[in-house]
């Protein structure tokens, strides 16, 4: 059987490691609070961010492009000077699988 001390010493030692567990658990979910706070912070600014395009696309006449509707490629990706013309995203005329405009 152990003795008085030896019982006295296993108990300080229990309650030692407690305690640091404790403290462990406290600096991970400090961590995690911040971690989750700096998620909640940037995926604030990325929808205000989109919010403010959405305006200002709104506010420059650019809207979504509708179902049918034909969204015309700029200049740069037509290659208009190389002889071709002016073609949709869809470029419906040059692919059969997706129909007529």
């Amino acid at each position: 059987m152990a003795s008085h001390r030896q019982s006295y010493e296993a108990g300080q030692t229990k309650g030692r490691t407690e305690e640091k567990t404790n403290q462990m658990m406290d600096n991970i979910g400090e961590k995690t609070q911040e971690i989750a706070q700096a998620a909640k912070d940037k995926t604030q600014q990325t929808a205000q961010a989109a919010k403010e395009k959405a305006q200002q696309n709104t506010d420059e006449g650019i809207g979504p492009v509708r179902e049918g509707q034909h969204q015309r490629v700029p200049a740069a990706d037509r290659g208009e000077g190389e002889g071709r013309g002016p073609r949709c995203y869809r470029d419906c005329e040059a692919n059969p699988w997706l129909g007529p405009a």
